[in-house]
């Protein structure tokens, strides 16, 4: 499949939302799963083109986790986490963010056993870790919408 086709979905989708802010996969894709790696390409490039294009764009973020996190994971599979410096928003989550991510963890019915088995769902943690494409922030931010301003 030609990713162009992917990527032009994508853009009618945010032109369709138009949202200030647009989060996708770290470019390590934590996992190291295709899917994810290749969301981060598209999605990426996608935002940057329309980004040229559009006042409402302003800031893409890659959800991540902590290098440490990846560090103490399951040995079902290798995860990669985002470096202290290269993370730019830890947002705190509450029990309504936590079932959510179960729930989305349960859409994965063809790899069920293996989060299972690495105890992802018990195991998520209760912030949110994010890189922010061309900015650097120290200390992080607190929300993906902190220092935006509206046009």
């Amino acid at each position: 499949m030609d990713p162009r086709e992917i990527e032009a979905v994508i853009a009618e989708h945010i032109e369709a939302i138009e949202p200030q802010v647009v989060v996708t996969d770290a470019v390590h894709g934590i996992s190291g799963f295709f899917d994810h790696i290749i969301t981060h390409a598209v999605v990426k490039r996608a935002y940057v083109e329309l980004w040229e294009q559009v006042p409402y764009l302003k800031r893409l973020a890659f959800w991540t986790i902590r290098a440490e996190e990846a560090a103490q994971a399951s040995e079902l599979f290798h995860l990669t986490g985002s470096k202290a410096e290269d993370i730019d928003v830890v947002m705190t989550v509450d029990e309504v963010d936590v079932e959510k991510q179960r729930q989305a963890l349960d859409c994965y019915v063809t790899y069920r056993e293996t989060i299972e088995r690495a105890g992802a769902r018990r195991n998520i943690p209760r912030e949110a870790v994010f890189e922010i494409y061309q900015e650097a922030h120290d200390p992080p931010l607190e929300s993906l919408f902190d220092g935006l301003t509206e046009n």
